[in-house]
């Protein structure tokens, strides 16, 4: 009976490649494109997309999607960018281990999609400072202004190295033309730098708000 229980329990095997990323990718302004990657492993391996070292997020209504049945992993760009340039990695893992691979994406021609007249997102003050005092699960509202870009300007908001989901607990919103991430409960241990990408189809740019939760008196004020 033990050898028997022995041989119908699986060992966990680590992640493993069967098709990698291929290191390198062109792709033309305004085109589709798919990064796949095919891996085995036991249990099936938890799979995880990131940009520059940033995590990616699925987004219902963004440029790029994310599929994974189990065996394949795919990574799909509805029209690429300027601003899709960069390292991307494929993180797989399970309890075994993990492993990675990685391309790196150039776009070609991109000044095909430049349009005349076009203007990126500026923001008025692309650093800041936000002091916060006494807050204990208070709503706390970063806004990062844009004064120039044409639209439609797209917002991304991300936190040490990891992007911010738009939900209930951390809201994006629009103020005109300005970015808002609504904090619903601000403890001590949000504090960090967060920032704010903003782009459009003539360009990308960011805004950093380094926010600081502490003290024993209820003020807030910006240092420009």
């Amino acid at each position: 009976m033990d050898k028997l229980k022995k041989r119908l329990r699986r060992e966990s095997v680590k992640p493993a490649f069967i098709e990698v990323l291929p290191g390198r990718m062109k792709g033309k302004a305004g085109e589709s494109l798919s990064l796949e990657c095919s891996v085995s492993g036991y249990p099936s391996p938890k799979i995880q997309w990131l940009r520059n070292g940033v995590t990616l997020i699925p987004q219902p209504k963004g440029r790029y999607s994310m599929f994974y049945d189990g065996e394949c992993a795919t990574l799909s760009f509805d029209s690429l960018t300027p601003s899709d340039i960069g390292t991307y990695t494929l993180l797989c893992e399970n309890s075994a281990g993990t492993a990675t691979t990685q391309v790196n994406l150039d776009i070609e021609n991109p000044t095909i999609i430049i349009e005349k007249d076009g203007i990126p997102p500026k923001f008025l003050n692309p650093k800041q400072k936000l002091v916060k005092k006494n807050i204990d699960g208070e709503a706390i509202k970063l806004k990062a202004e844009i004064i120039e870009g044409t639209e439609p300007i797209t917002f991304r908001w991300i936190l040490n190295k990891v992007q911010i989901q738009d939900s209930i607990g951390f809201k994006y919103s629009r103020e005109g033309k300005d970015a808002l991430l609504t904090i619903k409960d601000a403890f001590p241990e949000d504090s960090g730098i967060y920032t704010c990408i903003a782009e459009n189809k003539y360009g990308v740019n960011r805004c950093y708000i380094e926010l600081s939760i502490s003290g024993k008196f209820l003020t807030d004020f910006w240092i420009q």
